[in-house]
């Protein structure tokens, strides 16, 4: 049976114009983390603004990543939002489902997705919200797991 270890960390801000927090998380061992950053406001109906998954390996031994996101905002539609991947320098699209106020993205794995001690990972996302989505708080939220 294998345990699939995850982290997440949420960066906080505010559709239509708002702040982002940045801070960091446990990813698969207590010294690794995870950490989220994104452009301090988002409009509907506006131009994809980034938010950026970094997961950093500081303990012993190598994992193979895969990153994705969780959005949150209450009323939110996976209908209403549209999100890239920046893969080998070519932006892609990635399936997101959910309702309710959560959207979730399906996991990615890098071009190169082997993390090894001492090394660092930046997944590049692009995020858009289509007009009519609703405003408010959004919480955004990377999820770092070994796909192993």
């Amino acid at each position: 049976m294998t345990v699939r270890q995850v982290a997440r960390l949420a960066t906080v801000g505010v559709l239509l114009g708002g702040l982002a927090l940045l801070g960091g998380s446990p990813a698969f061992a207590d010294d690794d983390s995870v950490r989220v950053g994104s452009a301090g406001s988002f409009r509907a109906g506006g131009s994809a603004e980034g938010v950026n998954v970094e997961v950093r390996k500081r303990s012993d031994g190598c994992v193979m990543l895969r990153t994705a996101l969780d959005l949150r905002l209450d009323g939110l539609r996976a209908d209403q939002v549209r999100i890239q991947v920046n893969y080998g320098g070519r932006w892609f699209p990635v399936p997101a489902s959910g309702g309710g106020g959560t959207v979730s993205t399906s996991q990615v794995a890098p071009a190169k997705p082997s993390l090894c001690k001492g090394k660092r990972i930046t997944m590049r996302y692009r995020v858009a919200f289509v007009a009519g989505a609703p405003g408010g708080r959004l919480t955004v939220i990377g999820e770092a797991t070994n796909a192993a």
